[in-house]
C-alpha cells in the first residue's frame, strides 16, 4: 500500500498537536501505524496508543500493527506482548490501552505510565469526556522531548468537543491540510487513496452520493453541520460585515431572567432575494427592562439605513439622526433639513423608518413588560403571534436565512434545533420541535414571522 503525500507531516511533527481527519477508506490507520513504528527507531520514545473503547489489544489492535511490521519486513526488529510492541534495537515502546471501563480502573492505570512522549487517541470521535482528555494531554510532558498528541478521527457533528477545542476556538472551521499555531491538520479522503481500494468500496461510495450530506460526512470526512432531525437546514453563516446596512431592521425578543437568558435578535429582510438576515444582540440572564431597552437602542444607533441615494442626493439615518446631503438633524425634527426632492415621498419613507427603528416583537406571555418597554422607554414593543409554532417554523423554512459569525449562541441553537423523536421508536421523527435551548430561535420566530406576515410577505412556497 502506497503512503499518501498528505501524511508526510506525521513522520516528523513540528507541532505538539496533530489532528488527522478523513472519511472511510482514506488510509488513516495504515499511515498512522507506519509513522508510529518508525518513531520507535528513536531512543527514549514511549508511545501511548489509546482508543476510548478497546477490547483486548492482543486480539484487536496489535494484529493490525504487526501486519505493517510484516509488510515492511521488520519482524526481527520488534517483539510484542499482550499490550505492547517493543523495538528491540532502541527499547522504544508502543503501549496499547483502552480508556473506557465501568470500574474506572483502566483510566486509573494510565497514571502508572511514565515518560509518555507521544499520545495517540484513535477513533477520537468516541471521546466526549473533556476532563479525561485534558488529564492525559497534560501527562505528555517528558523533559527534553518533542512531546506529541495525535488525534485520529472520522469527524462527527460540529457539536463535538474536538471541533470546539481544535477547530472553532482556533479559527479553523473545516478539515484542511495546514499548520495553525501548535496544531498540524491532516485530511484525506478515499479519493486520495483510490489506488488502494477495491471496486466494491467505490460502488458504495458512488451510491452514497444520493444523500449529499451523508456522503460529505462519511466519505469526504467533513464535519457534519447538523444532527439528525435538524429543522433549519438551509440557514448559513455570513461575515458580520456582510449584514445589510441599507435595509430597515426590527427585532424579536424572548423573555428570560433567572434560569433562561433574555434573547434578542436583529432582523432585516431583502425582498429581492427573499432573504432574512439575523444578528444576535443579547443572550443574557437577569436583565431588567431598562437594560433591555438600552441594548436595543444601542444596537440600532450603530447602523446606517439609507432612504435614498443617487449621484446627487443622499438621505440616510445613522446614530438616530437624519443625514441629507451633508446636513444633519435629529430624527424627530428632520423637517428642518428642508428636503425638497419629492418631499412627500421621502417624508413617507423617513416616517416609516422612524416608526420601526426599535420595533420589537416580543413573547406575548409578558404583557406588563411589553407595556413598560413602550411607555417608559420609548420602544415600539408589541406582542408577537404565538399560535401554531409548527406553522411558523414551516413558514420560515422556505426563506434564505443568514446569520452573522458573531452570533455564536444563535449558531449553536440552529445546529441543534431538532424535531422530537417518537417515544418507543427513535427512528421516527414527530412534527413537534424540541423545547429547551431555543431562546434565540424563539425570538426569531416571534420577530421574523409576525412581521413578514404583517407585511403580507410570502415564502418560496407561496405561503403567508
Amino acid at each position: 500500500m502506497d503512503l499518501i503525500e498528505q501524511y508526510q507531516p506525521l513522520f516528523q511533527l513540528k507541532t505538539r498537536y496533530a489532528v488527522v481527519t478523513g472519511g472511510r477508506g482514506s488510509g488513516k490507520s495504515f499511515a498512522l501505524s507506519v509513522a508510529l513504528l518508525m518513531r520507535t527507531f528513536q531512543e527514549g520514545k514511549t508511545i501511548l496508543f489509546t482508543r476510548f473503547t478497546m477490547t483486548s489489544a492482543e486480539i484487536s489492535i496489535i494484529p493490525e500493527f504487526w501486519e505493517k511490521v510484516e509488510l515492511m519486513g521488520l519482524e526481527e526488529q520488534f517483539t510484542r506482548t499482550a499490550n505492547s510492541i517493543v523495538n528491540i534495537q532502541t527499547g522504544s515502546t508502543i503501549l496499547f490501552r483502552g480508556l473506557k471501563a465501568s470500574s474506572g480502573k483502566q483510566t486509573a492505570n494510565l497514571k502508572s505510565i511514565n515518560n509518555i512522549t507521544t499520545w495517540v487517541l484513535d477513533e477520537a470521535e468516541e471521546m466526549t469526556d473533556e476532563d479525561m482528555f485534558d488529564k492525559i494531554d497534560l501527562s505528555v510532558r517528558k523533559k527534553g522531548e518533542a512531546n506529541e498528541v495525535i488525534l485520529v478521527l472520522n469527524p462527527p457533528s460540529i457539536k463535538h468537543m474536538i471541533y470546539r477545542k481544535f477547530f472553532k476556538e482556533r479559527g479553523v472551521f473545516d478539515v484542511c491540510n495546514r499548520v495553525v499555531g501548535d496544531c498540524t491538520y491532516i485530511h484525506t479522503t478515499y479519493l486520495d487513496n483510490i489506488q488502494n481500494l477495491d471496486a466494491t468500496f467505490l460502488e458504495l461510495a458512488e451510491k452514497a452520493k444520493k444523500d449529499p450530506d451523508r456522503y460529505d460526512n462519511i466519505f469526504l470526512g467533513h464535519w457534519a453541520k447538523q444532527a439528525e432531525g435538524v429543522i433549519f437546514k438551509n440557514w448559513r453563516s455570513i461575515k458580520d460585515s456582510d449584514y445589510p446596512t441599507n435595509l430597515p431592521c426590527w427585532y424579536g425578543l424572548d423573555w428570560g431572567f433567572s434560569n433562561d437568558p433574555t434573547a434578542i435578535v436583529r432582523i432585516c429582510y431583502d425582498n429581492k432575494i427573499n432573504a432574512l438576515y439575523l444578528h444576535e444582540i443579547c443572550y443574557q440572564k437577569e436583565l431588567q427592562n431598562n437594560t433591555i431597552s438600552q441594548k436595543i437602542k444601542s444596537d440600532f444607533r450603530n447602523k446606517r439605513t439609507f432612504i435614498y441615494q443617487d449621484a446627487e442626493n443622499e438621505i440616510y439615518i445613522e446614530n438616530k439622526q437624519i443625514h441629507y446631503n451633508g446636513k444633519i438633524a435629529d430624527l424627530m425634527t428632520y423637517e428642518k433639513l428642508d428636503i425638497d426632492i419629492n418631499a412627500s415621498l421621502y417624508t413617507r419613507q423617513i416616517n416609516t423608518v422612524r416608526d420601526i427603528l426599535t420595533e420589537v416583537y416580543c413573547d406575548p406571555s409578558r404583557p406588563e413588560h411589553i407595556a413598560e418597554l413602550r411607555s417608559a422607554y420609548g420602544i415600539s414593543s408589541m406582542g408577537a403571534v404565538n399560535t401554531d409554532k409548527v406553522g411558523r417554523i414551516e413558514f420560515l423554512k422556505y426563506f434564505n436565512v443568514f446569520y452573522t459569525e458573531s452570533s455564536i449562541n444563535l449558531a449553536d441553537e440552529v445546529d441543534d434545533y431538532k424535531w422530537l423523536k417518537k417515544k418507543g421508536d427513535e427512528k421516527i421523527l414527530i412534527n413537534e420541535p424540541q423545547d429547551g435551548d431555543d431562546h434565540l430561535i424563539d425570538a426569531t420566530l416571534y420577530g421574523a414571522v409576525t412581521h413578514l406576515r404583517r407585511l403580507g410577505v410570502v415564502n418560496d412556497m407561496g405561503e403567508k
